[in-house]
């Protein structure tokens, strides 16, 4: 049995089998996303812009975990056929905890998509806020 639990700050935990597997999505996952698919900033944007393949998407999930690992100073070992198999344990591709966790995961690479654009137009979400009220 597989659950997860969607966390304030992109991040989550995947439970399984009585372990927890923490995760966060933000600017380095995204950052070790784009250095494993050779992408520039600029190619990131359009490429999350296109519809992203189950590849991509179980790699975005690995990198998740990866920085969680990293950051807590454990040992990173888990593949995409660990991702795999816990998408399958949440039901599939089409199971409500997947998609959950898709939508957690693709809200922050739109923020680090608009960060990007506000950024090249010379403000920041800060000054935008501000701005606007």
């Amino acid at each position: 049995m597989i659950n997860i639990n969607l966390l304030p700050r992109k991040e989550f935990e995947i439970l399984c089998d009585g372990k927890v597997i923490p995760g966060k999505f933000g600017t380095w996952s995204a950052k070790r996303f784009s250095d494993l698919k050779k992408l520039t900033l600029k190619q990131l944007g359009t490429y999350l812009d296109k519809e992203l393949t189950l590849s991509d998407v179980i790699l975005n999930i690995l990198c998740a975990v990866e920085y969680a690992c990293r950051k807590r100073g454990e040992k990173f070992e888990y593949t995409d056929m660990n991702v795999s198999e816990w998408i399958d344990e949440m039901g599939g591709v089409h199971s409500d905890m997947f998609l959950e966790l898709c939508g957690h995961a693709k809200s922050e690479l739109a923020e680090v998509e608009d960060e990007k654009k506000n950024s090249l137009n010379g403000t920041s979400s800060n000054e935008q806020a501000t701005a606007l009220g």
